[in-house]
């Protein structure tokens, strides 16, 4: 039987097990029976918050004991059970998972979660039957209730090949509870990779309101979804939403601001392709302000661009030009300098250099620059 892979957290596998991971079982999602009305649940996020937290952090009898004292209290959450049931299933015992799952449908037959377990089981046992049974019914459960995320998507749909029935998942998810950060922050990355980047960028700008710290601290389960959505990429949730930006540029053939570009930088300073691509905006921006006759602008701009990419000839290049068409001859005549140190066969830098020199007063030092470069 397929093993679950470690770095699956907790709260990744209860968002969704309700949804198959087996082409056959994503195909039988399509022909479902009229779903019922919502149902109100009351979901001790609380108690999985703390289970989530020590099995995340290694300790998995903790998190089972949290579990099982939570379910003492609050003996009809079947979430709770089934969560009992997730981090059995993380653990490699999937006899014990099956039977809380099982107890969780006992428990409240109207929660998704159990049947959610089941339909995850009877998908890697490759039961299509079971699965088509349970996955439909933890489907038709509850179906608009903002915590139906923790069981209507699971990441392993997210892999090649189960992005669309991903997508079919969310669709009435999202419409339903638009004001969702958990369900957005599901719904961007199913549609970055589904290459939907008008969606997406409907997903981020809305995200970027739900999670700005003047919005108000989000619901239990949209904080874990974000620390879960983040941790899967190894990142934080601003790194995550920043990265995602850049994507949605991308794909919109629409150049990344150099904010965003420094943002994910600073996450991300060993990914060399990032960092590439700031020096490179940094330079396209210093050349278009360049252009536009703002050269104090394009002076900074060429600056923080060296600064990434220290003794580049072609920055050091435009940064003197930049420089000595603002007057600002000091900085002019030192990346000349430098660039001389770098390329000291270069015929245009070396009689630049000159005329820097010379406009500095030092004429003693730019005559030899300048008579060299006469015919």
């Amino acid at each position: 039987m397929p093993r679950l892979p470690r770095s699956t957290p907790l709260l990744l596998l209860l968002i969704a097990l309700a949804f198959p991971l087996a082409a056959q079982a994503q195909n039988d999602l399509a022909e479902t029976e009229k779903r019922p009305d919502p149902i109100e649940l009351t979901i001790d996020f609380a108690s999985i918050q703390q289970a989530t937290e020590l099995e995340v952090a290694g300790d998995v009898d903790g998190a089972l004991a949290a579990l099982v004292a939570a379910s003492a209290e609050h003996p009809e959450d079947a979430t709770l059970v089934a969560a009992h049931g997730v981090v059995l299933l993380r653990r490699g015992d999937v006899d014990g998972a099956r039977t809380d799952f099982q107890r969780a449908v006992e428990v409240n037959a109207d929660d998704p979660s159990g049947y959610a377990g089941l339909c995850y089981l009877a998908v890697l046992d490759g039961k299509e039957g079971t699965a088509h049974t349970t996955c439909t019914t933890a489907r038709n459960r509850n179906l608009v209730d903002p915590a139906y995320v923790q069981v209507s998507v699971t990441f392993g749909m997210l892999e090649e090949g189960a992005v669309a029935a991903a997508a079919e998942a969310l669709q009435p998810l999202v419409a339903a509870n638009p004001y969702v950060p958990a369900l957005r922050l599901v719904s961007l990355e199913v549609n970055l990779r589904m290459k939907r980047f008008g969606e997406a960028r409907v997903d981020l700008e809305m995200l970027q309101q739900m999670y700005r710290p003047a919005s108000g601290v989000p619901r239990i389960i949209d904080r874990l979804a974000a620390f879960r959505m983040a941790d899967l990429y190894g990142t934080d949730l601003d790194c995550y939403l920043s990265s995602a930006t850049l994507q949605i540029a991308e794909g919109e053939g629409q150049p990344p601001s150099v904010a965003d570009l420094e943002r994910v930088a600073a996450c991300r300073p060993d990914d060399g392709a990032v960092t590439e691509q700031l020096v490179q905006q940094h330079n396209a921006d210093g050349m278009a302000a360049r252009a536009a006759g703002d050269s104090a602008t394009a002076v900074e701009h060429f600056k923080a661009a060296l600064a990434l990419k220290e003794r580049d000839p072609v920055l050091l290049t435009n940064l003197s030009y930049a420089a000595f068409e603002g007057q600002d001859l000091a900085t002019a005549e030192e990346a000349l300098r430098t660039l001389l140190e770098v390329t000291p066969d270069d015929a245009e830098a070396r009689r630049n250099y000159g005329i820097v020199l010379m406009a500095l007063g030092r004429e003693a030092e730019a005559r030899p620059y300048l008579e060299e470069a006469q015919p």
